[in-house]
Order: C-alpha cells, then structure tokens, then sequence
C-alpha cells in the first residue's frame, strides 16, 4: 500500500506499508516521508514505526537505515540517520513515548530538516497505524501535520 498526500505543486507527504515505498517493510511497520520546498529548513523527514503503547521509543533497524540511505535521496543536501542528531533524537523519542510509536528508523537532511518535521511526522505516522486500512485522506493527513506544533 501506498498513499501520497500532496499540497500545492511541491510538498507532499508519502506513506507507505509492504513492498510499496522506498523500501520494502515487514508487515507491522509503516513509512511516512516529508517533501516540502527546496531550501527550506523544514523540507524533508522520514520515519518508519510501528504501534507500540507496551514499549514505545526508539529501536533503530540498523540494517533498514542502511537501506534507506541508499536509496533515498534529498535535492541538493545530505541524507542521514536522523537519530544520529541529539536534537532530532529528542524529539524522535519524545513523540515515540507520547503517541505510543516504536521508531526503527529516521532519515533527515543536513539542512533541510527540522524538529518540528518530524513531531508533525510522528503524530501522521500514529494516524496512519490508528486507521485500520493504514489509508488517510488528503485532508486528515493535512489535519493531523497542521495540529501538531
């Protein structure tokens, strides 16, 4: 399953679960991935997680991070393990403990990611594994990145 939400002729947001997205993901997970306006300091996030109210947190799949920053790719930035940044880590684990999430992965951008990305991220990703197709519209998808500060 794949589902791309888009906003104007730029941003977007991507979820995927399966064999659909940038990587292929067991059953349980599922990817969201950030695309907004170039040289924008808050143009690009990506997680993969999976519900988790037991256990919530951060347990990064090494060999999936490794996979993904092979084949994702950020226009004119650096692509990284966004867990790898004590700021967005925080803000990673923060929103995993809140929303009930178990993050196995983040990728960020140099300089085109931000904490508040992937806040707006997590709270999308939870939506998504809250809905029992995984399927979002348009407009929840919007509601739920523009709810969350």
């Amino acid at each position: 399953m794949i589902n791309e939400s888009k906003r104007g002729s730029v941003t977007r947001i991507t979820m995927w679960s399966g064999q659909d997205g940038a990587v292929p993901l067991e059953s349980d997970l599922v990817g969201v991935e950030f695309r907004g306006r170039l040289g924008h300091p808050s143009s690009f996030g990506l997680l993969i997680g999976k519900s988790s109210p037991q256990e919530p947190g951060v347990l990064i799949d090494s060999k999936l991070s490794d996979e993904l920053l092979k084949v994702v790719s950020v226009a004119g930035d650096r692509a990284f393990d966004g867990v790898s940044e004590p700021e967005y880590c925080a803000t990673i684990r923060a929103s995993a403990q809140k929303l009930g999430l178990c993050i196995v992965a983040a990728v960020a951008g140099e300089i085109s990611s931000s904490r508040i990305v992937f806040s707006r991220l997590s709270v999308v990703l939870s939506a998504a594994l809250s809905s029992p197709s995984l399927m979002l519209s348009d407009d929840q998808v919007w509601s739920f990145w523009d709810a969350e500060r």
